[in-house]
């Protein structure tokens, strides 16, 4: 049987990669591990996706060196949580990020490893290198990571450098100086990251300067129509001046679509909770399904006044999580959201069954009819024009069909007329 020193054992849990990793750095030389790099590299090359978790920071360092000479573009997402990282693991692996040879990486997470501004600068520095302009989805920092004004400085740049054009999830934790966050908001202000849908910034010192910045991002900037959660849970530094200040962006048409709300564990009061329900109530947020605000003081005035943007808008149906006074309320609040589902779900059927009718009438009315599909370009297939040709699919029918004619024709944009011709009475007889 071997023994434990020629050969990765797995007695913590760890993935097959990282007892490798660690078992290279436990048991060989720093000029040793070159000649052991194959069943890494292996691994590496068997996996779109890899956690790097619970190792020490030459296990990392050797992950590092390996990508450094090895390009792995079909990795997508790496996620490093929960390491002993120091200087040298993070550098060498940031310098693997730098040279490119992660050019398809989509997602990186590195979390709960205790980090500080070195860390950050390192990962930022890499990031700042244009070798990563795929990545969609960046994850840095938690409640064990703290960071200063340096290091979110550093990745203030990267956000305002125009290098990660592609991002739409954001989550920066653990800042400490208000400094800090005041410039990454002036660097998502600056309009060079398009698309973001996710925004997490928890427990960072977010006070009135800052939030004040945030908010006219959001406000006027159009890259965040399409966000949909905005996380600022456990900023202490947050209380009812802010919570307000922010709700004017929460007026703008940009925030349509905002699905997720987390003000969870701030130091927000009554005026705050007011300020949140005067804007339920007057119908703004239409697109909020899930609010979280424990941890806060929701007096019975603010309660009554949440209770009362469910009775006055019969289009809220947002599942609030809050602490409230009593049981009576709560109860009341999840009646009332369930009423005005139930109330929404009826609307939407009668809605469709309206435009049906509609539908079904123009068609018994009109010999031919004329779709227009403004989607592709190019010209469409014959195997699809002949399925319209041969089936001859009425108006009401053909949002049925446009799933498939996506799949067949494509990604290039266009224009496209769909004649559809319904037969004849006499062309019925004659073919039958």
């Amino acid at each position: 049987m071997a023994s434990s020193s020629n050969s990765p054992s797995n007695t913590d849990g760890r993935n097959e990669l990282c007892q490798l990793l660690q078992w290279t750095a436990d048991n060989y030389s720093k000029n040793a591990k070159v000649g052991f790099q194959a069943p890494i590299i292996q691994e590496l090359e068997s996996q779109t996706c890899i956690r790097i978790s619970n190792i020490a920071d030459d296990g990392l360092a050797i992950l590092g060196r390996v990508l450094q000479q090895h390009p792995c573009p079909k990795l997508k997402s790496v996620v490093i949580v929960e390491c002993r990282l120091e200087k040298m693991g993070i550098v060498e692996f940031c310098r693997a990020l730098a040279v490119g040879n992660l050019s398809g990486l989509e997602a990186l997470s590195v979390q709960d490893n205790r980090m500080g501004d070195m860390e950050l600068i390192a990962i930022a520095g890499a990031l700042g290198s244009g070798k990563c302009f795929t990545l969609k989805r960046l994850y840095l920092g938690s409640d064990r990571d703290i960071f200063q004004t340096e290091g979110a400085q550093s990745m203030a740049e990267v956000l305002e450098s125009g290098h990660l054009p592609l991002l739409e999830d954001l989550s920066v934790r653990g800042v400490e100086e208000e400094e800090g966050m005041l410039a990454i908001f002036r660097a998502l202000e600056a309009r060079q990251v398009a698309g973001l849908k996710s925004l997490d910034f928890q427990g960072c010192a977010i006070r009135l300067g800052a939030v004040s910045v945030l908010a006219r991002a959001l406000q006027f900037s159009p890259h965040f129509c399409g966000l949909i959660k905005l996380d600022l849970t456990g900023c202490r530094t947050m209380g009812d001046d802010e919570v307000i200040a922010l709700s004017q962006a929460f007026r703008s048409r940009n925030m349509v679509n905002l699905w997720c709300l987390g003000l969870a564990n701030l130091s927000m009061g009554e005026k705050g909770f007011l300020q949140i329900a005067s804007l339920l109530k007057a119908g703004h947020l239409p697109g909020l399904q899930y609010l979280y605000a424990t941890d806060c003081d929701n007096t019975e005035t603010s309660a009554r006044a949440l209770i009362e943007a469910y009775c006055e808008n019969t289009s809220l149906v947002v599942d609030m999580t809050v602490d409230w006074p009593s049981w009576t309320f709560h109860n009341d609040a999840h009646d009332l959201m369930v009423r005005n589902e139930t109330l929404l779900e009826q609307q939407h059927n009668f809605a469709c069954d309206k435009d049906l009718h509609r539908a079904r009438d123009r068609d018994r009315s009109f010999g031919t009819t004329l779709v227009e599909f403004d989607e592709h370009r190019s010209r469409p297939s014959s195997s699809v024009l002949f399925l319209i040709k041969k089936f001859r699919v009425s108006r009401w029918k053909i949002s049925q069909m446009l799933s498939s004619i996506k799949k067949c024709l494509g990604r290039k944009k266009s224009k496209i007329l769909f004649r559809i011709a319904s037969l004849s009475s006499r062309t019925r007889n004659r073919k039958t």
